[in-house]
């Protein structure tokens, strides 16, 4: 069962043959305007893009060193449309918790860092195709590590040649007993690009593994806060809450996802000032779904995958929708597909948990 599926019954909104009517709808008349919400959600995963830390690392984050806190930051960093399959996009992420979590067990103390990088400066080296120390270099953390980020080709997923130094990334040890974190701080000339905290643990008695991280990342104009929670069981769970949100702009959208192997219920909670745009899904193992699109407590719309392979999509008194609300619900939910580009391997937590199955 696949996720970018079940995540998305909605992704068939293009394939609708929806009538346009000239009369107004109940979706008019109830204030829902699909076009405006679906520029706003835009806007927010723009500030996401051309985030230049993220771009860099998108691209350099396999390159960086094999240590317990360089994992932690690949499986944390935050998402953007520009990633490739070369970086921690989604698709990947499963491989690297999978990788990660056996280092997390919050039973044992764990070095997140080897004691003898402590205060080094790691840069690129494009013959070997790695990151390495730099002993000339000097200005990294005591407790950490720095790394050099360099301009990369967002589209390609490539380091732009020669090597264009934009800034660097510190990853500091914030741990304490039973904790295992790392301050993640990356800087673009004179701005804080980026900056948040992730933890990783494996709790014993009740296998399963959780990822977590909590902080901002700014565009030189804006600042988005995040924060994510990844939970994984050993009996086949799969928690999962990201929130971004614009404090500035009084917006935010919450994503969550509560499934396992029968079925998952997906919820997406877009705020923008006092109103409130809600679409719930459920799905199955058979991979068909149905669902709601609700607006200030009221639902809009309604989807519902038939035995054919097609979406039905209606307002609340059954009618069909407009073409251009169908494009801009169906942008709407590219927004959250583009945010978890892909979640089939994360549907695997006792993989996950114990690192014993094969790659789906």
């Amino acid at each position: 069962m696949k996720t970018g599926k079940r995540l998305w019954v909605l992704a068939g909104l293009a394939l609708v043959a929806a009538a346009c009517s000239d009369s107004t709808s109940p979706i008019e008349e109830s204030g829902f305007d699909p076009v405006a919400t679906d520029n706003r959600t835009d806007a927010v995963l723009t500030t996401i893009d051309g985030n230049q830390a993220l771009q860099s690392l998108s691209v350099l984050g396999g390159a960086l060193p094999n240590f317990a806190a360089t994992k932690l930051l690949n499986v944390t960093l935050p998402l953007h449309r520009s990633e490739t399959i070369d970086g921690p996009s989604f698709s990947r992420r499963g491989d690297l918790i999978r990788d990660a979590a056996p280092e997390f067990s919050s039973s044992s103390p764990l070095v997140l860092l080897p004691a003898d990088v402590l205060g080094r400066t790691f840069v690129f080296n494009l013959q070997t195709n790695a990151y390495e120390v730099d002993t000339t270099r000097t200005g990294a953390p005591a407790d950490g590590v720095r790394f050099i980020l360099y301009a990369v080709d967002p589209v390609l997923g490539q380091v732009v040649t020669p090597l264009t130094e934009i800034g660097h990334v510190d990853l500091i040890d914030k741990s304490a007993p039973g904790v295992n974190s790392v301050q993640i701080l990356a800087v673009v000339g004179e701005v804080t690009v980026l900056d948040y905290t992730a933890s990783g643990s494996i709790s014993i008695l009740d296998p399963s593994v959780t990822f977590s991280a909590v902080g901002f990342l700014n565009d030189g104009t804006n600042q988005v806060n995040f924060s994510i929670s990844i939970t994984a069981t050993q009996s086949g769970q799969l928690t999962l809450d990201y929130e971004l949100s614009v404090p500035s702009q009084n917006f935010s959208v919450n994503i969550g996802i509560d499934g396992d192997t029968s079925g998952a219920q997906i919820t997406v909670t877009i705020t923008d000032g006092s109103d409130t745009v809600v679409i719930s899904a459920t799905q199955d193992a058979q991979e068909r779904g149905s669902g709601t699109v609700s607006f200030n407590g009221s639902v809009v719309v309604r989807f519902e995958d038939q035995p054919d392979g097609s979406t039905t999509f209606t307002d609340a008194d059954g009618n069909d929708l407009t073409q251009e609300q169908i494009n801009a619900l169906k942008d709407i939910v590219d927004f959250v597909e583009e945010v978890f580009d892909s979640f089939d391997d994360l549907l695997e937590p006792a993989c996950l948990v114990f690192s014993s199955c094969s790659q789906a």
